[in-house]
C-alpha cells in the first residue's frame, strides 16, 4: 500500500482537524488538537528524493520540533504555519503492509493526552490508532 497523495490523519477513529483560527501561540506554533477543530485536515507529504518528508495541509505544516528539551517525557506534535517547516523535524511515513505509519525521529505511533498529541520517546504509553485515508 503506498501514501495516498492526499490523506487524512485518523487518530482513534477521528479526523485530525486543522488548527483553530488563532491557535497558533504567539502567531507561530500550536500542539495538534484532536477536538474542537474544523474541517479535517488533508494531508500532503512532501518527501526529498531520497529520504524523509513533511506533512503539510494548506497553511501548515505537521510535526516534531526541531528543538525539544533533554527529557523522555512524551513530545508534543505542533502545527506550525507552512513557511516556518523548517523549525519542525523530518519524518517518515512507511507501509506496514496493513496500512502506513508516521515515524516521529525514529519513533512510531502518536499517544492522546488530554486530546492532545504527542510522539512517545518510551513505550509507556498505550498508542492510538493512527489511520491514513486518502482524501
Amino acid at each position: 500500500m503506498s501514501v495516498p497523495s492526499r490523506f487524512l490523519i485518523f487518530v482513534d477513529g477521528r479526523p485530525l482537524p486543522m488548527p483553530s483560527p488563532g491557535s497558533l501561540e504567539d502567531g507561530y506554533r500550536c500542539i495538534a488538537e484532536i477536538e474542537g477543530g474544523d474541517p479535517p485536515a488533508i494531508f500532503e507529504l512532501r518527501q526529498e528524493e531520497y529520504g524523509p518528508g513533511q506533512l503539510v495541509s494548506g497553511p501548515f505544516a505537521l510535526g516534531r520540533h526541531r528543538v525539544e528539551d533533554l527529557s523522555l517525557r512524551p513530545k508534543p506534535i505542533i502545527w506550525v504555519k507552512a513557511e516556518d517547516i523548517h523549525s519542525l523535524q523530518p519524518l517518515e511515513v512507511r507501509d506496514r503492509g496493513n496500512g502506513n505509519e508516521i515515524i516521529f525521529q525514529g519513533r512510531q505511533g502518536i499517544i492522546l493526552q488530554e486530546g492532545k498529541l504527542f510522539s512517545p520517546l518510551l513505550d509507556d504509553h498505550p498508542p492510538a490508532k493512527v489511520e491514513l485515508r486518502a482524501a
